[in-house]
């Protein structure tokens, strides 16, 4: 806008507009332009490409699966167990997915409350049913809420988990393969970190899902909460309404 003017916007040619907004891309680092030989190549900076796919993923609208989840940390963790000379890779992937699941079930909550107070706020009754049911039930209660509640949640693959990345802590040739493993693929400078770095993806990934409870406590209370507070306000409404 800064460098086409609004009102001159309806003479400006196609192609000068197009000019305008890449070199604007360009300015600002999105775009990286190279020649191989005689011909001008463009692509995204790589950490640009970064930040579109997340973006593209949002405007998706995708989910995060969380069987998925937990099957990839389980899956990753027994793969590394099995074959810790040549999967070693895998159990930093667990790690990895480990984080990823935990900060997911965090937003839950957090994306909860924050649907709370928005409904709390909202001094027309009518209005605040509305979002109650549109935006609370429908978006968090009918789809996260109720996975992690069914009778094949995905928490049933948590006891699997714990037990073998306990096994693999107290598996002394195992801690040494897979500390091999990342020496040899040079995540380590030395043996020492290289073990160090197993321990702290295994102590992890046993912390996180040891320590679920209070995480799936916090998503049950502001159920519980918000529950009881639309059938409060329910009993006082007219029955017509």
């Amino acid at each position: 806008d800064r460098e086409i003017d609004d009102d001159a916007s309806g003479t400006v040619e196609p192609s000068e507009r197009r000019s305008v907004v890449y070199r604007r891309l360009l300015d600002a680092g999105w775009l990286v332009e190279r020649r191989e030989r005689y011909v001008p190549v463009v692509d995204f900076d790589p950490d640009a490409r970064l930040v579109i796919e997340e973006l593209a993923r949002l405007d998706r609208g995708e989910t995060r699966s969380y069987g998925g989840a937990v099957l990839e940390v389980l899956g990753s963790l027994e793969s590394a167990v099995a074959n810790p000379a040549e999967r070693s890779e895998a159990l930093v992937n667990a790690a990895k997915s480990a984080r990823t699941f935990l900060s997911h079930l965090r937003s839950l909550a957090g994306s909860m409350r924050k649907s709370e107070e928005r409904i709390l706020r909202e001094e027309d009754r009518g209005t605040a049913f509305r979002l109650y049911f549109e935006e609370f039930v429908a978006r968090h209660l009918v789809s996260d809420y109720r996975t992690l509640h069914t009778r094949l949640n995905p928490f049933r693959f948590r006891s699997g988990i714990v037990r073998e990345a306990g096994r693999a802590l107290r598996d002394p040739l195992t801690l040494r393969a897979l500390a091999d493993g990342n020496l040899r693929e040079a995540r380590a400078a030395d043996i020492t970190a290289a073990e160090r770095m197993v321990r702290t993806d295994l102590v992890e990934i046993l912390s996180i899902f040891e320590g679920l409870d209070p995480h799936l406590d916090a998503v049950a209370d502001v159920v519980a909460r918000l529950e009881r507070r639309i059938s409060a306000a329910l009993r006082y409404r007219d029955p017509r309404d």
